[in-house]
């Protein structure tokens, strides 16, 4: 019942314009998110040319570009007076971007994964406790033991893939 109401309210909270307008991944969603996480941004420095700054997402992330910026007059503007940026700089600094896009996304994505664990513990206890019948304590011993064994398995592998991430 609560998956079911949890996916309801995602749903909704997803496609229905009144909630605040619309959430699904989207190009309007993700500039949200862009805009939310600017903080992230900020946090997140790189060294280009031996000058250390936080990274810009349309600068760095969006745009990609081959040479550092100065600011003129309030606007970004390539400065070819620096070299270009090295191929490990770059590297880097795709690196920095997808670590602050996958922290966003998480954030994101992080009530449809409740949901999914929620679903897969709500199952199995359905399963274990309505549908199987447990006269002895050992049967029900070994199934206490099959649980904890799978949600250390499930946290276990939501750990690795947020890590990987």
């Amino acid at each position: 019942v609560v998956v079911a109401v949890v996916l309801i309210v995602w749903l909704l909270w997803q496609f229905l314009e009144s909630f605040a307008g619309l959430h699904n991944y989207s190009d309007d969603t993700k500039a949200d998110l862009v805009k939310r996480s600017s903080k992230l941004y900020e946090s997140s420095t790189i060294d280009i040319g031996g000058r250390s700054r936080s990274l810009d997402y349309h600068w760095d992330c969006v745009q990609s570009m081959s040479y550092d910026f100065n600011l003129a007059n309030g606007t970004m503007v390539e400065d070819r007076s620096r070299p270009m940026i090295t191929a490990q700089e770059k590297a880097f600094r795709t690196k920095r971007c997808s670590q602050v896009k996958t922290s966003w996304f998480l954030v994101w994505i992080t009530p449809f994964a409740s949901l999914v664990y929620n679903a897969i513990i709500g199952a199995f206890c359905l399963i274990n406790g309505v549908w199987l019948s447990l006269d002895d304590a050992s049967k029900l011993e070994k199934a206490l033991k099959h649980f904890m064994l799978m949600l250390a398995v499930l946290v276990l592998s939501m750990w690795v893939s947020a890590s990987i991430a």
